[in-house]
């Protein structure tokens, strides 16, 4: 009865961890707009153009990445550790950790 009630209990806590979450589902194309200066926390920082209208700052772009203009694929943290805040006078995008960056296709 112990026996089946650990297995049952496994298998139960088991099914609450699992990933149900398609990894497809959670990536993000963009395009590096290039390198800035935020003087608030890690440089450099790049600004990655999502789409026409919006744009991310990172400051974890692998260094295979950061060339301007490159069409890349990537994943953003949830929570990020790394907080920067811009204190200059320019207008920046929302700062996001970015990691399984690869390039893209069209």
């Amino acid at each position: 009865m112990i026996n089946r009630l650990i297995f049952i209990t496994a298998i139960i806590i088991l099914a609450a961890c699992s990933n149900s979450d398609n990894e497809d589902e959670n990536l993000l194309y963009g395009v590096v707009a290039g390198v800035t200066s935020c003087s608030g926390g890690q440089e450099p920082v790049y600004v990655i153009k999502l789409n026409e209208t919006d744009s991310i700052i990172t400051a974890t772009l692998s260094s295979e990445y950061q060339l301007k203009g490159l069409y890349i694929k990537f994943q953003l943290y949830k929570d990020s550790e790394n907080l920067i805040y811009c204190t200059t006078d320019k207008i920046y995008p929302e700062y996001f950790d970015v990691y399984n960056v690869s390039l893209a296709t069209n």
